[in-house]
């Protein structure tokens, strides 16, 4: 019998949509260095894919962040290092502003964890920092904390995903063992297989399913 349940949270719980993000920063920093906004997003979106192809630097979390990527591409577009720090954290509040703002919240969601979390506790584990994390969860549920009792996030297993670690911090925190335990996520590299590794039961949901889960979960979990 299932005691717990842990989501994905991006492209599970809801959908984040960068492109008018990454637009609307690349018009600020246009505006404040003189640089083509095509120019900056064609050098961030370099620079983003060379950190994720590279196999150290996509599972450490300090170069996976967004303000690493981006100071790395202003100073490849030469600009002064004394103005990299404030341009950097202007950009991403207007970045994340944006995130935010554009967060599609699949329907459906909200009510079926509210059921579930009668039952179950509801846990998260994350690639997104912390911080970030909390700001879309805001966005999506208000009150997040009345569904998701515990967080787990780069700052607490040290990588990226995909990683055991993740559910090895949440069964640490939860105090469970793999078989009272059930995954949700939306992808089989990143959220299943390092759970079905540790024994741990997985579903993969898409949006559209999401409120299948109250009927689908206690015919797995007997």
């Amino acid at each position: 019998m299932f005691k717990a349940i842990i989501f994905d949270a991006d492209g599970t719980l809801y959908n984040v949509k960068t492109k008018r993000a990454y637009s609307l920063a690349a018009d600020f920093l246009f505006r404040k260095t003189g640089i083509p906004a095509e120019t900056i997003n064609m050098e961030w979106k370099k620079t983003v894919d060379e950190i994720k192809s590279s196999a150290e630097d996509a599972a450490e979390p300090q170069k996976r962040q967004r303000k690493y990527a981006l100071e790395k591409t202003l100073l490849r577009l030469g600009v002064g290092k004394e103005k990299i720090d404030s341009l950097t954290q202007e950009t991403l509040d207007i970045f994340w502003g944006a995130v935010i703002y554009d967060l599609e919240i699949f329907p459906e969601v909200a009510k079926t964890l509210e059921s579930l979390a009668k039952k179950y506790v509801i846990a998260i584990t994350s690639e997104e920092f912390r911080g970030n994390l909390i700001l879309k969860l805001n966005r999506a549920f208000g009150d997040w904390e009345k569904y998701f009792k515990i967080l787990i996030t780069p700052e607490i297993t040290g990588t990226m995903k995909p990683s055991e670690k993740y559910y090895l911090k949440a069964m640490e925190k939860l105090k469970l063992s793999p078989e009272e335990i059930l995954v949700v996520g939306d992808s089989d590299e990143r959220d299943l297989l390092p759970a079905k590794k540790l024994g741990i039961k997985t579903i993969k949901i898409s949006p559209c399913e999401f409120s299948k889960l109250t009927e689908i979960i206690p015919t797995i979990g007997r």
